[in-house]
C-alpha cells in the first residue's frame, strides 16, 4: 500500500497482474505504451533480472563481513526457499564475492517449468557479469549449490505433508 502511495511521486507504475494472462499483457503493455514520454524500465517479476539480485549479493556481503569479524558463527548451509531464484543466485554470488564456503541449499516452491538449478546459477553469473562491467575484477570462489526439487507443494503458497510437518515441529 505504501509503495502504491510513494511510487507515482517517482513516475513509477505498480500494474497488479492477478494470472498469468494479465501478467503477460502488462509485459506487454509497458513495452509498447510510452510512460511519461518514455519506454518505462522492466523488472520482470520476481526481481529475475541482475539489478533485482544485487540486493541478496549485499545481504550476503553483509553476512560475510559479520562471519568473518567473528560476530556470527561460519554456516554449512544457508536453505532458501526458491521461486524466480533471485534470492539463491544473490547468496551464491555474494559468498562467491566473500570466498566463504557456504553451501546454498535452494528449495523449490514453484513449478519446474519457471525455475531450475541451470537458471539460478545463469542468474549468479550474468549478475557478476553485471558487476564485472562496472568495475568488480576481484576474484570469486563458486561455494557448492544444492538444488531440490521435492518439497514443493501441489501450487503456489499450498502446503504438502513435509511442510505440514515442519510446522508441527
Amino acid at each position: 500500500e505504501l509503495n502504491e502511495s510513494v511510487l507515482p511521486i517517482y513516475g513509477m507504475e505498480v500494474l497488479h497482474c492477478g494470472n498469468f494472462f494479465t501478467a503477460l499483457a502488462a509485459i506487454v503493455r509497458a513495452r509498447i505504451q510510452p510512460l511519461g514520454g518514455q519506454h518505462p524500465y522492466w523488472l520482470p517479476p520476481g526481481a529475475k533480472h541482475p539489478l533485482g539480485v544485487l540486493g541478496i549479493v549485499e545481504g550476503a556481503l553483509e553476512l560475510a563481513h559479520s562471519i568473518q569479524a567473528g560476530e556470527l558463527p561460519m554456516p554449512h548451509d544457508v536453505i532458501v526457499p526458491t521461486g524466480s531464484a533471485v534470492t539463491a543466485a544473490g547468496l551464491l554470488l555474494g559468498f562467491a564475492m566473500a570466498r566463504l564456503p557456504v553451501r546454498v541449499v535452494a528449495v523449490r516452491i514453484i513449478p519446474k517449468i519457471v525455475t531450475g538449478p541451470r537458471r539460478m546459477r545463469r542468474l549468479a553469473e550474468k549478475t557478476l557479469t553485471l558487476l564485472r562491467k562496472h568495475g568488480f575484477n576481484a576474484p570469486v570462489s563458486w561455494g557448492e549449490m544444492l538444488w531440490v526439487d521435492d518439497q514443493a507443494g501441489p501450487g503456489y503458497g499450498r502446503d504438502n505433508p513435509f511442510s505440514k510437518q515442519a510446522m508441527a515441529d
